[in-house]
């Protein structure tokens, strides 16, 4: 037989390899910020959840090495130190309620997004509403509308790249496309709709009392009302998760709104530290640490 002759079969060419995200130690990436999202949706569908399960989740995830599900800086750390982080995301601690942990706050935080400003959260407020009127809340905004909106982190500047040796291309931070994704999946619920009220929450953290007066803009005028304390209160005490919070939430705004009114002229417009001046305003505040902004990096590095 002529050699020549033969057909060799050509060898296909590999596909690309996928970016490598080149990240700061504890940070994870977009994959794993999708994934440990995934698995907390299967362990507390709603949000909620109790600090003991959150500390049992986390630790399972870091020790399932193989997966990658956490980075490998968080394999190490005992269910001591990782208590020692998420405590400080615990809220709800009121009579008759148990404190628990939203877990979306702390992946949100864990997401490193840049701080948005009152203008930025305004534009995307304003844009969801003018999607038309089957949008009757920003708690259930159709995932397939929200994808086509614009998000203050995606205006930044795409991450510094690179090629390393293997011709696989590195960059300097989070892929933002896929980071968008990965923020969205955390706030969808299980019937595809975006609860982008809570995102928006979340994304105005700063300390308990410029948190709110920056929720208070972006979703009103700025000022104190009922209408636009309740929204909030009802996120940052977890309040919204139980079926009887709702009452003790009314009761608590009325009784703050009405100390600070007091001996007020009727149409006195009701600043967050004219709020405070009274002691059921302060208690009302002091009722919201789920809009302190946390650094949980940080945090890892010093545990």
């Amino acid at each position: 037989m002529d050699e020549d002759s033969l057909t060799y079969a050509l060898v296909p060419k590999p596909p690309p390899l996928e970016p490598r995200e080149q990240l700061p130690p504890f940070f994870l990436n977009t994959v794993q910020l999708a994934k440990m999202v995934a698995w907390l949706q299967s362990a507390a569908p709603g949000g909620q959840v109790l600090l003991e399960v959150l500390v049992a989740v986390f630790h399972r995830a870091a020790a399932l090495a193989g997966l990658k599900l956490l980075p490998a800086e968080w394999i190490p750390l005992p269910p001591s130190k990782l208590r020692a982080l998420l405590v400080s995301y615990q809220t709800g601690d009121r009579p008759g309620f148990v404190p628990c942990v939203d877990w979306r706050r702390v992946m949100y935080s864990l997401a490193n997004l840049p701080e948005p400003t009152v203008g930025q959260l305004q534009k995307l407020v304003a844009a969801v509403k003018s999607l038309g009127p089957q949008i009757e809340s920003l708690e259930a905004v159709p995932r397939a509308m929200v994808k086509g909106l614009e998000m203050w982190f995606g205006l930044v500047a795409a991450p510094e790249s690179s090629t390393d040796e293997n011709g696989q291309t590195v960059l300097k931070g989070h892929q933002l496309p896929l980071l968008k994704e990965a923020v969205l999946d955390i706030f969808t619920n299980s019937s595809g709709n975006v609860n982008l009220l809570h995102l928006i929450l979340y994304a105005c953290g700063s300390t308990q009392v410029l948190g709110i007066e920056k929720a208070l803009q972006v979703l009103g005028d700025g000022n104190v009302s009922k209408d636009a304390l309740l929204p909030i209160l009802s996120l940052v005490s977890l309040s919204c998760f139980s079926s009887g919070g709702s009452g003790a939430d009314i009761e608590l705004v009325d009784m703050a709104i009405a100390a600070a009114l007091e001996g007020k002229e009727a149409g006195t417009v009701l600043s967050v530290a004219a709020l405070m001046e009274h002691e059921k305003g302060l208690a009302l505040v002091s009722s919201c640490p789920g809009l302190e902004a946390k650094s949980p990096h940080t945090m890892l590095s010093k545990l």
